[in-house]
């Protein structure tokens, strides 16, 4: 058969190159200037559509809710109605609505602030240095763009809970004001039906100079009005802490689930090639646990590493290889140094009556956490502890009055060693305890002691003058007594180059914070 005989149409090569669609290659400058009908601004438009698109689906991610999440937003509620005032009046409730609102819109505010110094100082500059030097430009463009979606994602995560947690509460407070203007408009049916008594109390009901009224405040009348002190100490002492107890187990049931879940998703993704990440602790001598080492890697290759290294223990351990220099391990005082370390902050209010130029009162209390490090220490850790300080600390504001006498707690194998400024002994004890409550520790009231003479004079003299250098100087007025306050709490973690974590802030001042 000849060439001339050959159906070139029958040919399976070109039959299978037909059903191919056709390929076009477009170089990236050229399929980023115009749209499919060649209009500059068409695909101008087009990006933004596809930029806010990928925006919104990576902003939504912080919209999921997690077990602990929910359990906060369920104590937050409850916390709530529990110190709600049933007595307020209409004029107070719209205040506080528009309150919430005006808050969340200066919130949106500094998110679209950040949003657009990040765009118009970061992104654009990047984006003309790109029309110019690619490499340069590609470079630029790839670190102002991860800043700046860090900064917007934390942005809109922070405002979506806010304005959720806005709207719950002002869907309550608009609820109770139209259901009690409903059972106001009828206070004659009202007073058919339980007497002239029950009317009264109706038509009176959230009127100016009404009296507060709430659960917390009613429940608090009540214990008060018990007339022994040890039955009210008691019942006080059992529904506070039956509360605090129920909120932090809360929270450990949230993170297990959370936790649980999370390695049930983690366990249903295709492994590599050569297994899992593994992290294996060798101990090499069961009498001399600090005789390990600690390996990581992808499964496979960490077996081989534990082959080699109880391989290499086993020739040697019996060999003299000389001395390692370094701290020892058991040094108390080197060991504490590099555990995690909680601060908390306490400041003097300003008000009205604080003298101008005055100096306002701190105070400072720090322990270690001596059962973990950096590297031990989890998120839900942190989180339980970021709850303990805000229950003990910051509902309400734990305040103490700071005097002359000076008590120091010094327990170094629970990583306490702090000294306060009180008025007396009963105040540091009742310090002492609230610090300690955070670990779950007993105080030894062995461990506390009184250190000499009052260090703190009682009293300043305003305006009072001293010749420095010939100069004369009138002094400022500087506060040595008076009642301080808690602020905020931070967490010192090593290796973090010094940078806290915010456990608890009451100053507004922070935008990450473990618990608010």
């Amino acid at each position: 058969m000849g060439l001339a005989d050959i159906k070139f149409t029958d040919l399976a090569s070109l039959q299978q190159r037909a059903s191919i669609p056709k390929r076009v290659f477009k170089s990236r400058l050229q399929s980023v200037q115009k749209d499919s009908e060649g209009n500059v601004l068409g695909w101008l438009w087009n990006g933004a559509k596809q930029l806010g698109g990928f925006l919104l689906s990576e902003a939504g991610k912080f919209l999921n809710w997690s077990f602990a999440s929910i359990w906060g937003f369920l104590t937050s509620t409850i916390q709530y109605i529990w110190n709600f005032d049933w007595n307020m009046t209409d004029e107070s409730i719209d205040q506080q609505i528009q309150s919430r609102w005006n808050a969340i819109l200066g919130q949106l505010g500094g998110a679209l602030g950040n949003a657009f110094g990040h765009l118009a100082c970061g992104v654009l500059p990047g984006a003309v240095i790109f029309c110019f030097n690619e490499p340069l430009g590609a470079y630029v463009l790839k670190n102002a763009t991860e800043e700046f979606a860090d900064e917007f994602f934390e942005n809109v995560g922070q405002l979506s809970k806010a304005v959720f947690q806005a709207a719950t509460q002002n869907l309550i407070l608009w609820s109770f004001k139209n259901i009690r203007r409903l059972i106001k408009s009828n206070s004659a049916l009202v007073g058919k039906l339980f007497g002239d008594k029950a009317k009264k109390m109706v038509s009176a009901w959230g009127e100016k100079g009404s009296q507060p009224w709430s659960f917390a405040i009613a429940v608090e009348n009540a214990i008060e009005s018990i007339p022994n002190e040890g039955v009210r100490n008691f019942v006080e002492e059992f529904l506070e802490e039956s509360w605090e107890a129920c909120v932090e187990a809360g929270y450990v049931v949230a993170n297990s689930l959370d936790s649980y879940y999370a390695q049930q998703k983690l366990q249903k993704q295709v492994e590599p090639v050569l297994g899992a990440d593994r992290h294996v602790e060798i101990v090499f001598d069961r009498e001399n646990p600090d005789l390990s080492i600690a390996i990581g890697g992808q499964e496979e290759l960490v077996k081989n590493q534990v082959v080699q290294a109880m391989t290499t223990y086993q020739i040697m351990r019996e060999k003299d290889v000389g001395y390692i220099y370094g701290h020892n391990p058991e040094d108390a005082e080197t060991s504490r140094k590099y555990k995690p370390d909680v601060v908390l902050l306490f400041s003097e209010k300003r008000d009205k009556n604080t003298p101008k130029g005055k100096r306002l009162l701190t105070g400072r209390i720090s322990f270690r956490i001596m059962n973990k490090d950096s590297e031990t220490i989890t998120e839900a850790d942190i989180q339980t502890l970021a709850t303990k300080v805000k229950a003990k600390f910051g509902t309400p504001a734990y305040k103490w009055n700071k005097a002359d006498k000076r008590y120091s707690y010094t327990d170094w194998d629970k990583g306490y060693q702090f000294s306060l400024l009180v008025t007396s002994e009963i105040e540091a004890r009742r310090i002492t305890e609230q610090v300690l409550d955070l670990q779950g520790h007993s105080p030894d009231w062995k461990l506390l002691n009184k250190c000499g003479e009052p260090v703190i004079p009682k009293s300043n003299v305003k305006g009072e003058k001293r010749t420095i250098l010939g100069q004369v100087v009138e002094q400022k007025i500087v506060g040595k007594v008076g009642i301080v306050e808690f602020q905020k709490a931070l967490l010192y973690l090593d290796g973090l180059k010094g940078k806290p974590i915010i456990l608890f802030d009451l100053t507004g001042k922070h935008k990450k914070v473990i618990v608010r």
